[in-house]
C-alpha cells in the first residue's frame, strides 16, 4: 500500500529557508484548518504540529543589529549598512509574523477540545510560545495572540482531567521565576489602552486557570503575581468607585454610569478570579494580599470620601450579637455605611449599652493601627505562639467593598467578588458579627444566580475570553453551589437565608439535569489521537484517529454535580427540617447513584431489580471522578445524621451497598469519605446497623 503524497503546505513547512514562505505555508494551513474538524484531524496525524512548533523555537533577533557608526569614517560604506539593516527589519518582522501565524495554529487546533493536548504537548509548544511573554521585541499582538492560545490549551486540558488526572507538566514551564517575570511585566501595563487591557485580563484568567496546588501558589507570591493584581485591582477601586451614591441598578456602582459598566466588570472578573485562586486555602497569602500597600492606601482614602448617610450613627457601638451594618463603632469601616441597614437582632433581657459610657477598651483608641500593621502583628504573634486563643483580625475594608461589587454587579464579576468572601470568611478575616448580613445580603443573590436566566450576564463578561470549550452556561453552574457552601458551613443564618430563597429545589433541579442531559446542549463526542500498532506494519508508529465516548459534557457536568452536591451537604448539616425538604425534592436516589465510580446503563439497572436512576440518554455514560464521589459521601453523611432519614429513605434508596465498595476505591480519600458514611449507619439507634454487618 503506497503512502499519499505529501500535501505541498507541509512540505513548505519542513523545508523552508524563508520567513515569507513559512508565512504563505501557515497562512494557507490556518485557512484549512479554522472551522473543519475533520480537516484538523488530518493535519495533526499527518505530524503538521513538528514544523510549527520549530518556527516556534525560531530565536528572536538571529544577530546582533548593525551601528553604522561602528566604521567610522567609512562613508561608502554607510548606504550599504543602510540596506543591510532595512533587510535584516524586515527578515525580523517576517519571522514575527510567521511565529504569529504558527500560535494562531495552535489555537485553533486546541478549539478542538482536550482530543488535541497529547499532540500539542508531544510538539512541545507551550515553552516557546512562554518565551514570546518574555521577549521584549514581540508585538503587542503576539503577546494578545499566545495568550489567548495558552489560555485555550488550558481550557482544553481541563477538560480532560477527571478520567486520567491532572496532566501536571503541560504547563510546567509556566510555574518557573523567569515566566512568571514576565507576566508580572504583563501585569505591570504602563499604558490604559485597550490592547493591554486585554493582555491583562488574559494574563490573570491564565493564572486562574492554571494554579492548582500550593507550590505554584506559594511560587506566585513569591514573584509579586499577587502583589500585582493587587496592585490592579487598587487601581480599579481608584479609577472607577469614587463615584459612590445609592444603589439602583449595576451600573451605579463603582461609578460604572460613568466608565462603562461591561468594560470595567469584564477587567475586574479575572483579576478577583486570578486573586482567588491564590490565596485559596491559605491564611498566610489571604493576609498577604488584604495587606498590600497599592490596596490598603486606596482603600483608605476611599473610606474617607464615604459620607455617613443620614440617621446612620458612628459612635453606636454594635451589639456583639448584632451584625456590623446597623449600628457601627468608631473603627468600624465606613464603606459599610454604602450597604442596607440591617436592623440588629440583641438577645432578650439586654439593654441597649449607653453612648456616654463606651465598653472597656474603648477609650484611648479613636486613631486607628493601618491595617498592614495590624496584619503582620498578628502574624508575628501567631508564628511566635504569643497569641493564645486566636483574637478575632479586625475585618479589612475590602470586605465591605466587595459586597458592595456583589449587590450591584452581576454574572461572573458577583461571583468573583463572592468568592472572594467567602474564602477571607474560611480563613477567619471576616468579622463574625457580618454572618447575618452575609446570609441577608449575599446568598439570595448566589441563589439567583442558578438559574437559567441569570447566564446572560456572566457571557456578556467572558468578552476578554471567547472558548466555546467553556459553555457561559455553566459558569455559574459550577462556582455559585461551591460558594453557597462555603458560606453555609456551619452556618444556621446562611441556611435559612438559601432555603427560603428556594436554593434546595434549585439544587435538587441541576442535580436531575446532571443525569438527563438535554441532548441539543451536549457537545458532539471528541476524537482522541492515540498510536496504534497497525497488523502487518512495518513497525512505524501511526497515528490513528478514532471516535471516542469523550463527552465534553461529561467533565463540565461532573463539576456541576460535585458543586451541587456539596452545596447539599453543607444544607442539610444541621437542620433536620432541611434534610426533609431535601429528600422531598427526591434528592436521594441520584446521591446513591453519585457514590457509585461507573453509571450503569438502564438495562443494567432494571435487570438486577435494584434502584436506579433512569437515563433518558443512554449514551451519556460517564465515569463519576473522585471529587463527584467525595461530595456525594459528605451529603450521604448530612443526610444519615437524622434517625428518621435513615429509617426510610436512605434504607430504601440502599446506600450502604455502594460505600462498601468504596472501601476498595484506589484514592485513599475515598476510602475515608466512605469510611465516615459508614460510622453514621452502624451507631446502635441505626436501622441499618443489622443490614450493614450482613453486607459487610
Amino acid at each position: 500500500m503506497t503512502r499519499p503524497n505529501t500535501p505541498p503546505i507541509l512540505s513548505e513547512l519542513r523545508s523552508s529557508t524563508s520567513p515569507a514562505s513559512q508565512v504563505a505555508a501557515l497562512r494557507a494551513l490556518k485557512h484549512e484548518i479554522v472551522g473543519h474538524e475533520q480537516k484538523k484531524r488530518m493535519w495533526v496525524g499527518l505530524g503538521v504540529l513538528v514544523p510549527v512548533a520549530r518556527i516556534l523555537n525560531t530565536a528572536k533577533g538571529n544577530g546582533k543589529r548593525r551601528d553604522p557608526s561602528e566604521n567610522g569614517s567609512a562613508y561608502h560604506c554607510r548606504s550599504t549598512s543602510v540596506r543591510a539593516e532595512e533587510e535584516e527589519e524586515e527578515e525580523e518582522q517576517e519571522e514575527e509574523e510567521a511565529r504569529l501565524q504558527a500560535i494562531i495554529v495552535v489555537g485553533s487546533l486546541a478549539h478542538g477540545g482536550p482530543a488535541y493536548i497529547p499532540p500539542i504537548r508531544a510538539a512541545a509548544v507551550i515553552a516557546p510560545m512562554l518565551s514570546v511573554l518574555s521577549t521584549t521585541e514581540s508585538s503587542a499582538s503576539t503577546v494578545l495572540a499566545t495568550l489567548r492560545t495558552l489560555n485555550t490549551i488550558a481550557d482544553a486540558s481541563a477538560l480532560s482531567l477527571e478520567a486520567k488526572g491532572r496532566d501536571k507538566g503541560l504547563f510546567h514551564s509556566l510555574y518557573t521565576k523567569e515566566a512568571l517575570a514576565s507576566i508580572v511585566q504583563l501585569l505591570s501595563p504602563s499604558t490604559t489602552s485597550h490592547l493591554r487591557q486585554q493582555q491583562v485580563a488574559l494574563a490573570a484568567a491564565l493564572i486562574a486557570k492554571t494554579c492548582r496546588d500550593d507550590s505554584e501558589r506559594n511560587l506566585l507570591v513569591q514573584t509579586g503575581v499577587l502583589e500585582a493584581l493587587a496592585s490592579i485591582l487598587a487601581a480599579i477601586v481608584d479609577a472607577t468607585a469614587w463615584a459612590f451614591g445609592p444603589p439602583r441598578g449595576s451600573c451605579v456602582v463603582l461609578g460604572l454610569h460613568d466608565h462603562g459598566s461591561s468594560s470595567a466588570q469584564s477587567r475586574l472578573a479575572p483579576i478577583l478570579g486570578a486573586i482567588g485562586a491564590i490565596v485559596d486555602t491559605s491564611r498566610s497569602r489571604a493576609l498577604q494580599f488584604l495587606s498590600t500597600p497599592s490596596l490598603t492606601a486606596v482603600l483608605s482614602r476611599l473610606e474617607a470620601d464615604v459620607a455617613v448617610p443620614q440617621g446612620r450613627k458612628t459612635n453606636t457601638r454594635s451589639h456583639p450579637g448584632s451584625t456590623p451594618i446597623g449600628s457601627r463603632s468608631s473603627s468600624s469601616p465606613r464603606l459599610d455605611y454604602l450597604l442596607p441597614q440591617i436592623p440588629s437582632l440583641a438577645p432578650k433581657g439586654t439593654l441597649p449599652e449607653s453612648n456616654c459610657h463606651p465598653p472597656f477598651g474603648a477609650i484611648g483608641t479613636s486613631v486607628r493601627q493601618p491595617y498592614s500593621a495590624r496584619a503582620l502583628q498578628q502574624a508575628h504573634e501567631v508564628i511566635h505562639g504569643r497569641s493564645g486563643e486566636s483574637p478575632q483580625e479586625e475585618e479589612h475594608p475590602l470586605v465591605a467593598w466587595l459586597m458592595y461589587v456583589v449587590r450591584g454587579c452581576s454574572g461572573l464579576t458577583r461571583l468573583m467578588a463572592a468568592w472572594i468572601i467567602s474564602l477571607l470568611h474560611d480563613s477567619g478575616l471576616v468579622d463574625k458579627r457580618r454572618d447575618s448580613s452575609l446570609a441577608i445580603l449575599l446568598v439570595p443573590l448566589l441563589v439567583r444566580l442558578l438559574e437559567k436566566d441569570s447566564m446572560a450576564a456572566v457571557e456578556d463578561q467572558l468578552a476578554y475570553d471567547e472558548n466555546p470549550l467553556r459553555p457561559t452556561n455553566l459558569t455559574s453552574q459550577q462556582q455559585a453551589p461551591s460558594i453557597l457552601a462555603a458560606l453555609m458551613v456551619d452556618s444556621l443564618e446562611s441556611q435559612r437565608a438559601a432555603t427560603d430563597a428556594g436554593a434546595i429545589m434549585k439544587l435538587a433541579q441541576l442535580l436531575k439535569e446532571s443525569y438527563n442531559p438535554n441532548s441539543k446542549d451536549s457537545t458532539p463526542s471528541q476524537w482522541t489521537a492515540e498510536p496504534l500498532l497497525k497488523d502487518g506494519s512495518d513497525g512505524s508508529n501511526e497515528t490513528l484517529f478514532i471516535e471516542s465516548l469523550n463527552n465534553i459534557s461529561a467533565c463540565q457536568v461532573a463539576k456541576v454535580r460535585e458543586a451541587v452536591l456539596t452545596a447539599l451537604a453543607s444544607l442539610a448539616s444541621i437542620r433536620d427540617d432541611y434534610r426533609k425538604i431535601i429528600i422531598e425534592n427526591g434528592v436521594v436516589p441520584f446521591v446513591i447513584e453519585s457514590l457509585k465510580p461507573y453509571h450503569r446503563s438502564p438495562t443494567e439497572a432494571s435487570s438486577d431489580g435494584t434502584a436506579g436512576v433512569m437515563l433518558q440518554d443512554s449514551s451519556f455514560q460517564m465515569e463519576n471522578p473522585s471529587g463527584v464521589i467525595l461530595a456525594a459521601c459528605a451529603a450521604s453523611r448530612s443526610l444519615s445524621r437524622s434517625v428518621t432519614t435513615l429509617r426510610t429513605s436512605l434504607m430504601d434508596a440502599g446506600v450502604a451497598a455502594p460505600l462498601f465498595v468504596l472501601l476498595k476505591h484506589h484514592d485513599i480519600n475515598v476510602q475515608v469519605a466512605a469510611t465516615t458514611v459508614i460510622s453514621n449507619l452502624v451507631l446502635e439507634f441505626s436501622p441499618m446497623r443489622e443490614v450493614s454487618s450482613m453486607e459487610m
